[in-house]
This record gives C-alpha cells, sequence and structure tokens, in this order.
C-alpha cells in the first residue's frame, strides 16, 4: 500500500510532467509570444539584474510561506496552470478587476475557486524592495511554484526565466478552454489537443491522475 508521501508525490510528478509538456507545445503553437520565447529565455536571467540573488528571494519568501501555509505549493501549482494553460505562462490570471465587471480572466468560472494570488504578491513585494520594475510577476510565479515543490517534497528542476508579463486578461478563453470538471470527454480531448496532447497521451495523463488522487485522498482521509 502506498504511503501518504509517496501518493502525494506522484501526484505531483505527475503536474509536473503536464506542465513541461504543455511549456512544449505552447512554443509550437505560439512561437512569436512575448511571453514565451526562445530567443529571451534562459537560466539565471536575473543575474547580473539585480542586486540581490532574485531567486533566492523567491526561495527564502517562499520557504516562510510554507511553513506558514502548508498547502501553499498545491494553490500555486493549480494557479500556474490555469495560467499555462490559456495564452502561454504570461500571469495574465493575476490580472485584477478594476472597473469591477467580473470581465478579467480570473474571475472566469473555472478561475473563480483559485488561491495562492497572495502568496506571489508577498514575493513582488520583497523583489521590488532589491530591484524594483524588473522581474516580472510570470517569472515569479513560475519560480514559486517550483520551490514550493521542492519544499513539498518534490524534485529540483531547472527554470527558464526572462517572461513578460501580459497586459491583457483573457477571459473568453479561460471560459472556453480550461477543461472542467464536468467536461464531456470529448471536449476535453479536444482541449489538450490543442496543447499538442494527442488521445492517448490525454486518456494516459488523466487516467493516472484519477488514481492517484484517489490514493493521496484514502491515504489522508481514511488512514
Amino acid at each position: 500500500m502506498w504511503s501518504k508521501k509517496g501518493a502525494v508525490m506522484a501526484v505531483i510528478s505527475i503536474f509536473i510532467f503536464f506542465f513541461f509538456f504543455s511549456m512544449s507545445a505552447q512554443t509550437e503553437i505560439a512561437p512569436e509570444s512575448d511571453a514565451l520565447t526562445a530567443s529571451t529565455l534562459r537560466y539565471n536571467y536575473y543575474v547580473d539584474k539585480c542586486e540581490r540573488d532574485v531567486e533566492e528571494i523567491v526561495w527564502s519568501t517562499m520557504h516562510r510561506i510554507v511553513l506558514m501555509q502548508h498547502n501553499a505549493p498545491a494553490q500555486l501549482l493549480r494557479l500556474l496552470f490555469h495560467d499555462c494553460f490559456v495564452g502561454g505562462c504570461d500571469a495574465s490570471v493575476l490580472l485584477a478587476d478594476s472597473s469591477k465587471n467580473g470581465s478579467v480572466e480570473r474571475e472566469a468560472i473555472p478561475n473563480r475557486t483559485l488561491k495562492g494570488f497572495n502568496f506571489i504578491d508577498m514575493i513582488k513585494d520583497e523583489i521590488e524592495e532589491a530591484c524594483s520594475g524588473v522581474v516580472s510577476c510570470s517569472d515569479i510565479l513560475v519560480l514559486a511554484t517550483r520551490d514550493g515543490i521542492i519544499l513539498a517534497g518534490g524534485p529540483y528542476y531547472p527554470v527558464l526565466t526572462g517572461r513578460r508579463d501580459s497586459t491583457e486578461s483573457f477571459f473568453d478563453e479561460a471560459m472556453a478552454e480550461i477543461p472542467r470538471p464536468n467536461g464531456n470527454i470529448s471536449e476535453t480531448l479536444r482541449l489538450f489537443s490543442l496543447r499538442g496532447f494527442d488521445e492517448r497521451e490525454t486518456v494516459a495523463l488523466l487516467g493516472n491522475l484519477s488514481v492517484l488522487i484517489t490514493l493521496v485522498f484514502r491515504c489522508c482521509i481514511f488512514l
């Protein structure tokens, strides 16, 4: 029988696989995207752009956050998935609705239960004290999610940085393109195919994830 930690780690691994597959597919779908271009993304993008180590600021702040809120890594992982699935990893899901008309991406029905926005704000505040106006929120979200996974016991993986934040929110796209928990299989396959997944890969991914989530539920609730 799986241990609680083993089941949780397996779920995290599946999500990491999905994230990297989605990122590569997004590059093929939208090579001219402002948020994600091969010419601008690189490792340690901010190493000579800030007096302090940007990635160390993210790590130390995430460490404090996880001590206060143990489920922060899961919240950020879901937030990152919803951001990247619509238009690439551009922080468009973070944009607030100043007009209060509910037309921004984060107010779309699939995004209304998202959490973790406050964690990105906390990290952004720390970074702004060191180098104002330099680090994008999209990079902060990607780095914070990676560090959250590590702090939750997951593996380290390198992260490319140098993204630019979107100034546009995609409410309609979020409503139409983010898979729904109660969506039918044909629609789910169609949405994943837009991100480069074929039918076999989508079924395998969702099937494995369903089994693993069930195991986590049993480990956490019944044992």
